[in-house]
């Protein structure tokens, strides 16, 4: 539901856009779209309070659904099905049926696979808020106020939302370091690693948590990338 509104005003031959503010009642709103938070806001609709979900991403599904568990998921599985027939025999290959000559890894249509994945599931998530009259509100939240959070969209509009509850499911993102530019080209996060044009040779990987090491065991070890793991700097 778009609850923003601009319009645009001719005054001495310039443009100026003007912003409204709106203001949206709700029983809960949620800040944060992701596992925690649409489940939460869909259940709160289904139980009959009226629910505002707030994100500031273009897409729902938080890390989860956008840039991480489904999309490495979908992207290990592929990983998996190339290793397999990388190292197998041509025996081994007869006894699965299959013949595989000229073998190689199409990366760019790997990747397309995976953004159709996620596309589908955040586009499933849009369904469910329409389907119990979720509000789905675009912007950055921020807690104002006593029982009031105002959403700021990128454009710099604004919309305050008068709220009985807030349930703050806001996720984490990747803590950068000081000094290095995370350019998602030659320094990348777990974001830029599922989106990477090509299979690098070598990686040094930070973090030895769940992330970094499904990343060296089952993402990029699949393809023949080198690896060096850091658990800390």
């Amino acid at each position: 539901t778009k609850l923003s509104v601009q319009f645009p005003i001719i005054l001495l031959k310039r443009k100026i856009t003007i912003f409204v503010f709106v203001k949206v009642d709700a029983d809960v709103t949620v800040l944060g779209s992701g596992p925690g938070g649409y489940v939460a806001a869909i259940k709160a609709a289904q139980l009959g309070f009226k629910t505002v979900c707030v994100e500031k991403n273009d897409t729902l599904g938080g890390t989860c659904l956008n840039v991480g568990c489904i999309p490495s998921k979908d992207v290990i599985q592929y990983s998996c099905l190339f290793k397999m027939f990388y190292l197998a025999t041509l025996s081994e290959r007869g006894k699965l049926c299959l013949t595989v000559t000229g073998l190689r890894l199409n990366l760019e249509k790997m990747m397309e696979q995976k953004s159709n994945a996620v596309k589908a599931l955040t586009g499933g998530i849009a369904h469910l808020f329409k389907q119990n009259k979720v509000v789905h509100v675009q912007g950055h939240g921020k807690i104002t106020g006593k029982n009031q959070v105002t959403a700021i969209e990128k454009d710099g509009s604004t919309q305050v939302i008068t709220t009985k509850n807030i349930l703050i499911a806001t996720g984490s993102e990747v803590t950068p370091f000081p000094g290095i530019e995370i350019d998602e080209e030659t320094v990348v996060s777990s974001t830029g690693a599922l989106s990477l044009k090509s299979v690098p040779e070598k990686m040094v990987v930070i973090g030895a948590g769940v992330i970094g090491v499904e990343l060296v065991r089952n993402l990029f070890n699949l393809l023949s990338t080198h690896f060096n793991c850091c658990p800390v700097i």
